[in-house]
């Protein structure tokens, strides 16, 4: 599980979850980021990946859908063109910041932020009863 640094107290606090192993791992090799207006992990005009209409900043690594800047009124669809040449397009919490700080941003998003949880099981596996009927089709079936 790909979770970000701070959430992990609130998972260890909330049952008996206990980490087993802890890495770190970078935003930008998360495959699948979700937008970070609406939530969705989809491309909202292509359903191929990868999904276009995903904006990735260039500091932070986040990504916003082309609609949802749209419909913050960030952008209008005019700048659209300018926004795709733009090789470093920082998302709207990052575009305010010096370069220093941009710099600190990237360094934290990219060594600190992110980081893959592996849990220890939160239970013992039990004998299983295999019920006749069950049996009896899983048999059937890898006969024929």
């Amino acid at each position: 599980m790909t979770i970000e640094k701070w959430a992990i107290p609130i998972f260890t606090a909330a049952s008996s979850f206990k980490k087993a192993f802890v890495t770190v791992t970078k935003r930008s090799d998360i495959r699948c980021a979700c937008c970070e207006i609406c939530s969705d992990w989809k491309g909202k005009e292509s359903l191929a990946e990868p999904f276009e209409g995903m904006y990735v900043c260039d500091v932070c690594n986040r990504t916003i859908h082309w609609s949802c800047l749209l419909s913050l009124g960030y952008y209008k669809d005019e700048d659209r063109q300018s926004v795709k040449k733009d090789e470093t397009w920082a998302c709207l919490a990052c575009a305010c910041l010096t370069n220093s700080e941009k710099e600190s941003r990237r360094h934290f998003a990219e060594n600190e932020e992110s980081k893959a949880v592996t849990w220890d099981p939160t239970w013992e596996p039990e004998e299983m009863t295999i019920h006749a009927y069950f049996e009896q089709k899983v048999h059937e079936f890898l006969m024929n």
